[in-house]
């Protein structure tokens, strides 16, 4: 098994987001702030990743600010295909348990539907 840097590892988990779900680009921004790893990058057993939704100005008005209220990627079983896609893409055999810690970002000019 060829060796993966920290780095290498967050890109891949970027991509993972695509991959598991078809994240609208024009909606939100993902990317990875920190990933604490359990194992090494090349062999991880465990991967938290916190990550930054930015919610962009294009296609609303959304109905709240929560990310998992718009990508089912930061549910359990979001987290799992996820942890899938990591093991897939390094050739494991063991299961990659995989979680997520969201927070969000909000650009100029996102407006939210006002509940009635």
């Amino acid at each position: 098994m060829a060796k993966l840097t920290r780095e290498q590892l967050k890109e891949l988990v970027e991509q993972g987001f695509h991959a598991v779900q078809d994240v609208p680009s024009e909606r939100f921004e993902i990317r990875v702030t920190e990933l604490e790893v359990t194992g090494s990058a090349a062999s991880p057993e465990k991967i938290i990743a916190s990550v930054c939704v930015r919610f962009l100005p294009n296609q609303q008005p959304y109905c709240c600010g929560e990310p998992s209220c718009h990508l089912q990627i930061f549910s359990s079983k979001g987290e799992l295909k996820m942890g899938e896609f990591i093991q897939d893409q390094l050739g494991l055999n063991q299961e990659v348990e995989f979680r997520l810690k969201e927070t969000a970002e909000y650009d100029k000019g996102v407006i939210f539907e006002k509940l009635r």
